[in-house]
């Protein structure tokens, strides 16, 4: 549907004299196309149980080196280089990871390793349960040090679905784990990020500035989408096409560096650049893989279940990006969008009985 309202895209901006690479450029809708191609590639690779396994140790793999090269270099060289805090605010905040990206496959794999201690049916000696307790700590540290609002906001979302799948013993020792854990996250974040700026504003503007301390999100990121809105007068069926731009206050988006071709949320980048009816393309697709999550999961057991409940902890996490972030204009993000909404059908196929499964392990630990 997408590769037909990018052709009808393509089509509208020659006629109005705009260059095809205008039309298909990174801060349009391509990256939507992208999301769904990746995720075709992986439906159409990862295709029995020895992939699903395979696919699941890839990744716990990848995240425990990107952990620990992050969190080596956040303790002794200074941190992430792409820190906006340094480099354009020049405040002393350091940072493990600022790309949202890099914040979701850690938070992605923590989420794998919490399923697979506290599953039921899991079995694991007690020195590789020492281990990915180990991994667990490394992962959760690597989002803590991000200071990301969104993506600690995004874990805890993600292990809602943990304990919803879980018995309600299990239930009551995970929440409580969870609730020390984001208390001492939050704390975290409010003594390391929110310093700067709690003397001059709220507390409540300072959870949600910025960059900065001079640059609180009620002067710019919600004046951002007001400029969008009024851009869109009149267009608000189909916006102003993969090309559109909006206008505004150049000194309250001077973060913009005067293009003015994206906003700060996926849904309103959605909206200003394919209007209400993109909008709600893209959340059907998404709708899709949650109506497929409910009505399959109770029959899945094993790596498929654990991929279906990661693929849903996923959709949570990038929630508040799609929201309040840029990921639509991100290629990587929406690879990883692609990949989570992927997951959620890495299943054999599914009969009217659930029986099949009981000769399955519940997971491969």
């Amino acid at each position: 549907t997408f590769s037909f309202m990018l052709l009808g895209h393509l089509v509208l901006g020659l006629m109005s004299g705009v260059e095809a690479m205008a039309v298909f450029g990174y801060n349009g809708v391509i990256n939507v196309l992208n999301m769904t191609l990746f995720a075709l590639l992986i439906l159409n690779t990862i295709d029995s149980e020895l992939h699903r396994r395979q696919f699941l140790l890839l990744l716990l793999s990848l995240a425990t080196l990107r952990a620990g090269f992050g969190l080596v270099r956040y303790q002794f060289l200074g941190g992430d280089t792409a820190n906006p805090y340094q480099n354009f605010e020049k405040l002393d905040l350091k940072l493990v990871y600022f790309d949202i990206a890099d914040n979701y496959i850690a938070a992605l794999a923590a989420f794998c390793i919490a399923w697979l201690l506290l599953m039921p049916g899991v079995r694991m000696s007690l020195h590789k349960r020492a281990l990915l307790l180990g991994l667990f700590a490394i992962e959760v540290a690597t989002v803590a040090l991000s200071f990301r609002r969104s993506s600690l906001v995004g874990l805890g979302l993600m292990f809602a679905v943990l304990l919803w799948q879980l018995p309600w013993q299990r239930r009551i020792l995970c929440g409580g784990v969870g609730v020390v854990a984001l208390m001492v996250g939050a704390t975290t974040l409010m003594r390391e990020r929110l310093q700067f700026n709690t003397q001059r504003t709220g507390f409540l503007s300072s959870l949600l500035y910025d960059v900065g301390p001079a640059r609180a999100t009620e002067v710019s990121r919600f004046y951002e989408l007001e400029a969008a809105a009024k851009s869109l007068d009149g267009q608000w069926l189909f916006g102003l096409g993969s090309w559109g731009t909006f206008y505004g206050n150049e000194d309250a988006l001077d973060y913009h560096f005067g293009k003015f071709d994206f906003v700060h949320s996926g849904f309103g980048h959605l909206i200003l650049k394919s209007g209400l009816v993109g909008l709600l393309m893209f959340l059907a697709l998404l709708a899709a893989c949650v109506v497929h999550y409910f009505r399959y999961r109770p029959a899945l057991r094993g790596n498929s279940a654990l991929l279906a409940d990661m693929s849903m902890a996923g959709l949570l996490f990038w929630s508040p990006t799609l929201l309040i972030g840029t990921p639509i204009i991100e290629f990587r993000s929406m690879l990883l969008i692609g990949m989570t909404l992927a997951m959620v059908y890495l299943h054999p196929m599914i009969v009217r009985s659930p029986d099949r499964y009981l000769s399955q392990p519940y997971a491969a630990a």
